[in-house]
């Protein structure tokens, strides 16, 4: 894939390729023993590798697949399915895309675009995809994803075309995600640090993991550079309690809600806002809880 934004992405390790059934394979799996198994963090194992590894032990492979993380990346995927009426597809290909392709199947697209600049940031953090209500094309944010290498040519429309639509087109989508705070979740629920087994390591070692991204990365709008961090070490942590040290405790909801605090508390700079309060939790708490028990509903 002899392209700028593919060359961008190709030395991060969260390549590998998937089956016919979209499922991700254990890249590294398949290089030692031959065999083809699910991709899985569990054990600390690390399933992914970068393209050229890919391209290296599957030199004919046409679905090289990436792991995006909107948190770690700077872009996201618009998946334009094969029954997207013709005229709202052609609509969404004149869209200011940095990279786009045809699918496996040839009749559906990929259009790549930068992270939104959206007023629902917290839709943009905590989902994995967010779908148009017809099912004709989603927005991929958190989610594996498939290059084909059958890259299409930007139109000159596209090329011109204000990058605001973009953003005007998530937004629409967006609003209708509504989403709560899981019942379940109560402030008098968060434990304390010390009481969480292995707690305090786990946030030590989470700390380690610095997030590449500045406040000015996000035009100086606080509130998206703290939504960025929280999701970054959000995934982290995940990553972390799937290691062989930790996976054979049961870590709930509230536990991590502590351990993710009790990080971005230390790594995000203190501004006035973080003073208040929010159904009597700390703003910045709060911020967290959210991230760890979106529920949609509707």
């Amino acid at each position: 894939m002899q392209n700028d934004f593919i060359q961008g992405i190709a030395n991060n390790r969260r390549w590998t390729v998937s089956t016919s059934k979209k499922k991700p394979i254990d890249m590294n799996v398949l290089r030692s023993q031959g065999k083809v198994v699910g991709a899985s963090f569990k054990d600390g194992n690390m399933p992914l590798v970068d393209l050229y590894d890919v391209r290296n032990i599957l030199p004919n492979a046409a679905n090289a697949t990436y792991s995006l993380h909107q948190a770690l990346d700077n872009f996201v995927v618009l998946d334009i399915e094969p029954k997207c009426p013709q005229k709202i597809r052609d609509s969404l290909l004149t869209l200011p895309y940095l990279y786009g392709e045809l699918s496996m199947s040839g009749k559906g697209f990929h259009l790549i675009f930068r992270k939104p600049s959206t007023r629902y940031k917290e839709i943009l953090m905590s989902k994995t995809a967010v779908r148009e209500e017809n099912g004709y094309y989603e927005f991929l944010l958190t989610h594996y994803v498939t290059f084909t290498g059958m890259m299409l040519r930007p139109t000159e429309q596209c090329i011109f075309q204000d990058i605001s639509k973009m953003d005007e087109l998530f937004d629409d989508i967006a609003k209708t995600k509504k989403l709560s705070i899981n019942t379940e979740m109560n402030p008098d629920s968060i434990p304390k640090l010390n009481d969480i087994v292995y707690g305090k390591t786990i946030a030590s070692t989470l700390k380690r993991a610095v997030y590449g991204k500045t406040l000015s990365d996000f035009k100086n709008d606080n509130s998206a550079y703290e939504f960025g961090v929280i999701g970054f070490y959000m995934h982290n942590l995940d990553l972390l309690l799937s290691t062989t040290k930790y996976n054979k405790q049961e870590y709930m909801p509230p536990e991590k809600v502590r351990i993710l605090y009790t990080v971005v508390s230390d790594v995000i700079p203190h501004r006035i806002k973080h003073e208040e309060f929010r159904n009597g939790i700390p703003m910045l708490m709060y911020s967290c809880m959210r991230a760890m028990t979106r529920v949609e509903v509707s």
